[in-house]
């Protein structure tokens, strides 16, 4: 037997009080992505709510450019923040309709558990803001530029973070 096969072996023996808190973290990311992804509940109205709200408020900012520009990037992060409570909303649900919010906050260590959730709520809002800003890119004739990929990535982190922290460790 080769040394790798062995060690993925005994790694998967291995009991979760003595698992790594990293690899406690990306099983909790999995399962929330797991079960919005059997769900599709919460992305199936979120990204919705995006595309109509990108259209509605190019309709009322008007056909002027130079306000479409001004208003881009804040329209983008205020639906994001917007999109944020239901994105959380979707995993917490799920864990309470399954009764398994004190099940999983008994098998995993809380820092896990916020690392985890955090991870699988910052795929969720980046998506959302990837939308948000390609839509707003395409119809208001603005631009992407490197800062604002990065800036994307670490709000939509920050807001994960805090989101989590909020909404669901402490709730």
């Amino acid at each position: 037997m080769r040394p790798a096969t062995a060690d993925r072996r005994a790694t998967a023996r291995t009991p979760p009080a003595e698992q790594s808190t990293l690899r406690l973290a990306l099983h909790v990311a999995r399962r929330d992505l797991a079960v919005e992804a059997a769900t599709r509940d919460t992305l199936s109205s979120v990204l919705p709510f995006v595309v109509v709200a990108v259209v509605l408020a190019g309709l009322a900012f008007g056909p002027s450019r130079a306000v479409l520009e001004a208003v881009a990037p804040g329209l983008v992060w205020l639906l994001v923040l917007t999109a944020a409570v239901p994105l959380a909303r979707g995993g917490a649900a799920a864990e309470l309709d399954d009764d398994a919010r004190d099940l999983l906050r008994t098998v995993t260590r809380p820092t896990a558990l916020f690392l985890g959730k955090t991870a699988s709520l910052w795929v969720q809002t980046a998506l959302t803001w990837a939308v948000a800003a390609a839509l707003v890119a395409v119809l208001f004739d603005s631009g992407w530029t490197a800062s604002a990929l990065i800036a994307g990535l670490l709000g939509t982190l920050g807001i994960a973070a805090d989101t989590t922290l909020f909404g669901t460790v402490l709730g």
